[in-house]
């Protein structure tokens, strides 16, 4: 994912404000989980994965919720 690319993750070893860097960087990288998740949901062929790709799409939004919450501080 380019969001999670090898100089993103060692830029943040310069970070001055490594937490919110860090939560910035994840919300976009689940960000790309849930567009991947939602094609799959969309447009896949076996029910089975679309099922699995519904639940992979709600724990990433899940968890963008909470980081979302965590920068507000």
């Amino acid at each position: 994912m380019p969001e999670t690319d090898v100089k993103r993750v060692q830029a943040l070893k310069k970070s001055k404000n490594f937490e919110y860097d860090l939560l910035n960087l994840l919300v976009a990288h689940q960000g790309d989980a849930v567009g991947m998740a939602v094609a799959e949901v969309q447009g896949g062929a076996d029910p089975a994965v679309q099922k699995w790709a519904g639940q992979v799409r709600d724990s990433r939004e899940g968890q963008i919720t909470i980081m979302t919450k965590l920068l507000q501080r």
